[in-house]
């Protein structure tokens, strides 16, 4: 223990990435599967579909062409999507294919830890950006906090690009404090070769970009914003502007396309089903995310620094302030300032402490919901980092993997007809289809198909199944059980929390 001890007094920040790294390793061998949407369809379906020759969610003008000339399209146009994420998940895949390697949760293992180590670089840039402006304790503090808070070991192995665009952006405000004390035109540069990847990958950080630039100025900082602004120029015109030429014949088509859309009617189309309290969800998760309850005392140290460390809170408040106006709720989107929020947090939290006459009083009570704070924080990590999300949904899918008497499989499901996406990158095959059962006519049209080619039902939930499978033998014949699916432990107590969180135990069948 001394040892320990001596050698964390010594190499801190070497303990504390290889501990970061012990529990990111565990994240990426046990939580399996995703977490939501567009963790798993907006970048591995597509960029998987791509290295074999399809293209999953018809983003590509090729695609989009065919489907014009069909009827099933009016016309051919970006989505609004980068292609920079997905595009490097591509280069993966056509890796994987060049390696060998086909086995979709292999591909799915080495990916999880490849950003299991993007997510140790982002606890060392975090480390160091706390150090350059703050103390030593708290920067360890940050970076523990950064390396063991309930959910970081689990988000860094998600493919999120709220996630991902972090580590560029904590490395691009480096480069700009930095560029504050010396050779201000070149760290200014790499910064903004920095932002301009993380925008590239996020395109809403461009408002906490734009602040920033605009702080810097205020502050008379030339030289520095000077560097930025070539750096950013240049990064976003190659990440953005030259790669959607080559993809769609003019510059930043899939950027201009976001803003077109979001600027229009159909930006409320996301209204429906999203509220928020003046903001209160990104204030929850602002305040929780990193360690609960004690986060909440941070998220106040947030604001005590508006005047000492400007350059960092107007552009994060800026982003907070843009999220809490936007129709569109959802909690993760407040993801890429989450980090800036902890630093200042810290030290805006430390400092008040420290000169509170009401606090220097309790330090008995802080102290007792500080470790409170570390119990509920050891308790939500050892749920979500093992945590293996839609279990059910990732295995059904990969038992049809390499099975290729199977050619498509019929959905059906509980009585209410929630009937979810299954992911098509486990199965292997681009060509699979599947079918939805939303009504008993619907047994009828797909019997013909079961006649012609081999087939798999797959009934949603455990609610009436007999009488539901009754029901297609009406029309199919007898069926045969080929296995059942169970959703995680996990998964099952989410969906008890949230109903809304459908995570159903799928029951696979043949016909007979």
């Amino acid at each position: 223990m001394k040892t320990l001890k001596h050698i964390y007094a010594q190499q801190p920040v070497v303990v504390i990435l290889t501990i970061a790294l012990l529990v990111r390793m565990l994240a990426a061998i046990f939580s399996q599967g995703y977490a939501m949407h567009d963790d798993h369809f907006l970048i591995i379906e597509s960029s998987s579909s791509w290295s074999d020759g399809y293209d999953y969610n018809k983003w590509l003008p090729a695609t989009q062409q065919d489907w014009v000339e069909r009827g099933l399209k009016d016309e051919v146009r970006p989505e609004g999507h980068s292609l920079v994420y997905p595009g490097v998940h591509y280069l993966l895949f056509e890796s994987f294919n060049f390696l060998g390697l086909d086995d979709p949760k292999a591909q799915m293992l080495v990916i999880r830890i490849l950003h299991a180590l993007f997510g140790v670089w982002l606890v060392y840039l975090v480390y160091h950006l706390a150090g350059r402006i703050t103390t030593a304790f708290n920067a360890r503090l940050v970076a523990w906090v950064s390396a063991l808070g309930w959910a970081m070991a689990f988000l860094s192995v998600r493919n999120l690009v709220e996630i991902v665009c972090i580590p560029f952006l904590i490395l691009a405000l480096m480069n700009v404090h930095k560029g504050m004390f010396k050779a201000a035109l070149r760290f200014g540069f790499w910064a903004g070769l920095c932002m301009a990847m993380a925008v590239a990958i996020r395109y809403q950080l461009l408002i906490f970009v734009g602040v920033l630039g605009l702080v810097l100025l205020v502050q008379k900082r030339w030289k520095l914003s000077l560097g930025i602004i070539l750096g950013f120029v240049l990064g976003f015109g190659v990440l953005q502007g030259l790669l959607d030429y080559l993809i769609w014949g003019y510059p930043f088509a899939e950027m201009l396309e976001y803003f077109i859309y979001n600027s229009s009617e159909a930006r409320f189309d996301y209204a429906a089903g999203n509220s928020s309290f003046f903001g209160l969800n990104y204030w929850l998760v602002l305040s929780f995310i990193t360690v609960p309850f004690i986060g909440g005392f941070w998220f106040f140290g947030f604001f005590t620094q508006w005047r000492k460390q400007a350059w960092l809170f107007f552009p994060a408040l800026a982003f907070l302030l843009f999220h809490m106006s936007y129709v569109n709720v959802q909690e993760r989107f407040i993801f890429p300032i989450m980090h800036v929020v902890l630093i200042l947090g810290v030290m805006g939290w430390q400092e008040f402490a420290s000169k509170s006459k009401f606090w220097s009083r309790r330090q008995t009570i802080l102290s007792g919901l500080t470790q409170f704070s570390c119990l509920i924080n050891f308790i939500l990590f050892l749920f979500i980092t093992t945590y293996y999300g839609k279990k059910a949904r990732v295995e059904a899918s990969y038992a049809l993997h390499n099975q290729s008497e199977y050619f498509f499989a019929v959905q059906e499901s509980t009585v209410d007809g929630f009937i979810p996406m299954m992911p098509v990158h486990y199965i292997g095959n681009w060509d699979f289809e599947f079918y939805p059962v939303t009504n008993e006519g619907d047994w009828l049209n797909y019997a013909s198909k079961f006649d012609e080619m081999k087939g798999m039902i797959l009934f949603h939930g455990n609610d009436k199944l007999h009488e539901r499978i009754a029901k297609a033998e009406l029309y199919l014949g007898p069926l045969v059980s080929v296995g059942t699916h169970q959703p995680s432990w996990q998964d099952r107590l989410i969906q008890w929390l949230n109903p809304v969180n459908r995570n159903d135990a799928i029951h696979a069948f043949r016909v007979k």
